[in-house]
């Protein structure tokens, strides 16, 4: 018997089938977008703004403080406040619920109380709202920030501004309004000056005018 022969077929191993490639994942990422609530200014925003004419290094951190906390804050550890501000070579001295600040290295010094005199450099050219007590001044050299309380409503005693000082030949360069508040900016010479006037959310029977001023020389 003839020997058989055997077709031998060339082993291939069986081939996986390709794996598809994974689908890129996408990322969705929603903003949202929250309008804020119209209400009155806060006590601390209203002293950020006063307080943008001028830069005075720790006292301006200090007359935050002290506007935010009230000289409650003064009267439970007057020795601890004093020292520190001794280490920083600043000179504290407080009254019958007001208190000064003063640096004599940089000609800066700050007050606060419920009625207070005006800054000895306060401009006579820039006119005072009346009824209105002075509560809060700060000072470096020729510039300055003094905050006022008042019972008139915001829109009477900005058109007393922007009247009187007009009157006083002041160039008005800007009046902006938001929520409960307006901002009238104006220039005279060499003199730039600001004016804030704003509700108070905490007392609805007061409100604040911020009156800053400043100098620049412009001969330098």
């Amino acid at each position: 018997m003839a020997e058989s022969e055997v077709n031998s077929q060339p082993t291939t191993a069986p081939t996986a089938p390709a794996t598809p490639a994974a689908a890129p994942t996408t990322t969705t990422t929603t903003t949202t977008t929250t309008s804020p609530s119209k209400k009155g200014m806060s006590t601390g925003a209203k002293v950020a703004i006063g307080l943008c004419g001028g830069c005075l290094g720790l006292i301006i951190i200090l007359g935050i403080v002290s506007a935010v906390a009230g000289t409650a804050l003064l009267k439970s550890m007057p020795s601890f406040i004093q020292n520190a501000f001794e280490e920083e070579g600043l000179t504290f001295d407080e009254n019958n619920g007001e208190f000064t600040i003063t640096d004599d290295e940089t000609d800066s010094s700050l007050t606060a109380g419920e009625s207070i005199d005006l800054p000895n450099n306060f401009p006579s050219d820039i006119p005072v709202y009346e009824p209105a007590d002075a509560t809060f001044k700060m000072t470096e050299g020729k510039n300055g920030t003094v905050m006022f309380t008042t019972s008139k409503d915001v829109a009477t005693v900005k058109s007393y501004y922007m009247s009187e000082m007009k009157k006083k030949g002041w160039t008005e360069d800007s009046n902006m309004e938001f929520n409960e508040a307006v901002i009238l900016t104006y220039t005279k010479g060499d003199w730039t000056s600001s004016i804030t006037v704003a509700e108070d959310s905490d007392d609805t029977t007061k409100n604040s005018i911020t009156v800053t001023y400043s100098y620049t020389d412009s001969t330098e």
